[in-house]
């Protein structure tokens, strides 16, 4: 014991070393267990400079690391991310951290018009959406498209049909001959968009054939969730209800694997939120791109890039 506690003590000192020295990272040393193993870890981490994120590595006896576990926090995260799920039934939870909007008319291309000035979308989406309506302007001929309804401030919601719109990541979209404004239906030259929206990390949110999942039938509103997510919701026919609930049956240990059309693989899993914490480990694959949203009900997916 004496050997062990000389050992900790140790590293304490280095990270009140390392917290005078670096103003702004918080050093932090911490025993950690793998979950459903004995064997235990002795880490030093560090958080990023606005703290939104801590790390930690969890180690074999013989310090081969197994993964790291990244630290989220519930009462942030578990409302951010392009896969939160917001319905007539959970808006008001909704939390966006830290949410960039664009304005879309400034940062339109010539393919597609506004209905209104105004309107505002996700700074990390309005490029896809706008190679999505280039793209298909290009293939078909075809500018008529518009935005007819984006980002909704939740102050400002009214109906709660429209509910989706107050993550930054929805639009509707229309189109526009000059004289009228015809909702989307996918029919003729729109059938582009149906056949390849995908392939921007759109999905169509609350499709006819879905009433039964989503409660709303609304064919012309679009939603950004993003590879590799709706590619495999589009290769499935699956709503955004219906990809959560099948993700939840996958974990950090059996992943689901997702390979998009451009040829990259993915693994997705769900962590269930620790509501009896403030905080929740998320379990990360060593030196790998990954991305975690919360699903703005109970639990995180995680998606890591494993190659292409």
């Amino acid at each position: 014991m004496g050997k062990i506690s000389t050992f900790i003590n140790g590293l304490l000192c280095v990270a009140l070393v390392g917290g005078i020295c670096y103003e702004g990272f918080s050093i932090y040393s911490s025993f950690s267990r793998i979950p459903n193993s004995n064997v235990t870890s002795i880490s030093i981490g560090e958080s990023n400079v606005n703290n939104e994120i801590s790390q930690t590595e969890e180690t074999t006896t013989d310090g081969s690391v197994l993964f790291r576990n990244i630290q989220v926090e519930n009462k942030v995260d578990l409302y951010s991310g392009n896969l939160v799920n917001v319905t007539i039934d959970n808006y008001s939870d909704y939390y966006s951290k830290n949410l960039e909007l664009s304005n879309i008319y400034e940062n339109r291309n010539e393919y597609y018009a506004v209905n209104s000035i105004d309107d505002e979308i996700s700074s990390n989406v309005i490029g896809e959406l706008n190679s999505m309506l280039s793209d298909f302007g290009q293939a078909t001929d075809n500018t008529d498209s518009m935005i007819k309804l984006a980002y909704i401030y939740p102050d400002d919601l009214t109906d709660i049909l429209k509910c989706d719109h107050i993550t930054g990541l929805s639009f509707n979209l229309s189109s526009y001959d000059g004289n009228t404004i015809e909702d989307f239906n996918g029919s003729g030259d729109f059938s582009w968009i149906m056949d390849r929206a995908d392939k921007y990390g759109f999905i169509q949110r609350y499709p006819s054939d879905k009433v039964q999942y989503t409660g709303i039938d609304e064919p012309s509103h679009f939603r950004y969730v993003g590879l590799p997510h709706s590619s495999y919701m589009k290769e499935n026919n699956l709503c955004l209800e219906e990809y959560i609930a099948t993700v939840k049956l996958y974990t950090y240990d059996n992943p689901l694997e997702i390979t998009t059309f451009n040829g990259r693989t993915y693994d997705v899993y769900y962590v269930s939120a620790y509501f009896d914490d403030s905080y929740t480990n998320i379990p990360i694959p060593m030196d790998k791109e990954y991305s975690i949203s919360g699903d703005n009900v109970e639990g995180y997916i995680v998606t890591v890039k494993v190659s292409g």
